[in-house]
């Protein structure tokens, strides 16, 4: 069954959390079978330890579950009441590995900041991408300008930076395009999508032309969003199966959990998910009963 965008985010998610930071010529990256789901290490210097057992996601699917819902809640995207479902995850004790800048933003929720200046000034960290995706499902319908005003302002909610609001509309976008004509999106389309010098337009530039590994490694495999995006979109364009695209994006290093789950999303939307992960990986039944609320939404 394809259009499983939430249950190809938490697998991605949950196959990429045990790597995340590792490099790609790290011992436990290159003796991976790309099949197993594993615990989270327990060494710190092995990559980030969330505590996390195999098959759980991270906070990915976390905030992109709390995006889905409110989607699904509201008539349209309500930024006010998307902060306050991010604020309760927060605050539920169960934020599994959030980012600093995301961190800092809830903090400022907490103090009674309005969402309008919660967002962390600067910041281009991959944490408004990561959960774009269900905004591309629900306003696959919409007119782009529509889709890039709610991802503009979802993104702005944690992060006040251009290129990570960007990164968010880009994410959103390849999702609504996918949903919409089930191809690939030519990347030199995404010009007029961005501004010019875009960090995120120059690492899209760098995905159409990457066919190997090497390729996408020199886009960088960090947790900028432009890294993130740039890398996702190659995996995205190389490979033919969902199999294909999350393992490439967690071989890449680096940021995998969250490179995974924004390849799982896109690609669940296109590709079947084999049945063996789908039984692994955590709440499965909360997120294909999300994928099935938001298809059913037409804005």
């Amino acid at each position: 069954m394809t259009h499983q965008p939430m249950l190809g985010i938490g697998i991605g998610d949950a196959l990429g959390m045990p790597f995340e930071t590792l490099p790609h010529f790290s011992s436990a990256l290159t003796g991976w079978d790309g099949q197993t789901f594993l615990d989270a290490p327990t060494d710190p210097e092995s990559g980030y330890s969330h505590g996390l057992k195999a098959g759980q996601w991270t906070d990915d699917t976390q905030m992109s579950i709390c995006l889905a819902e409110s989607l699904v809640a509201c008539p349209t995207y309500k930024p006010e009441d998307a902060a306050q479902r991010y604020l309760a995850w927060f605050n539920s004790g169960d934020a599994r590995g959030i980012g600093g800048a995301t961190r800092r933003a809830c903090e400022k929720l907490n103090q009674g900041t309005p969402w309008t200046e919660s967002g962390t000034q600067g910041s281009m960290g991959s944490g408004t991408a990561m959960r774009a995706i269900p905004l591309g499902i629900a306003y696959r319908n919409a007119y782009i300008q529509e889709l890039r005003e709610a991802a503009y302002q979802d993104a702005s909610i944690t992060h006040q930076n251009d290129a990570a609001k960007e990164a968010s509309f880009i994410v959103a976008y390849v999702a609504r395009h996918l949903a919409l004509s089930h191809i690939h999106l030519p990347v030199e389309l995404f010009a007029s999508l961005l501004s010019e010098g875009s960090r995120v337009g120059n690492a899209i530039t760098k995905a159409e032309k990457a066919r190997t590994q090497d390729d996408m490694l020199a886009i960088g495999t960090g947790g900028s969003c432009y890294e993130v995006v740039g890398t996702a979109l190659a995996c995205l364009r190389t490979t033919q199966t969902y199999e294909e695209a999350v393992t490439q994006a967690i071989r890449l290093g680096g940021d995998t959990d969250t490179r995974a789950a924004i390849v799982g999303g896109w690609a669940g939307i296109t590709r079947e998910i084999p049945e063996a992960w789908i039984k692994q990986v955590e709440r499965p039944d909360l997120l294909m009963a999300l994928d099935a609320s938001l298809l059913a939404l037409s804005r």
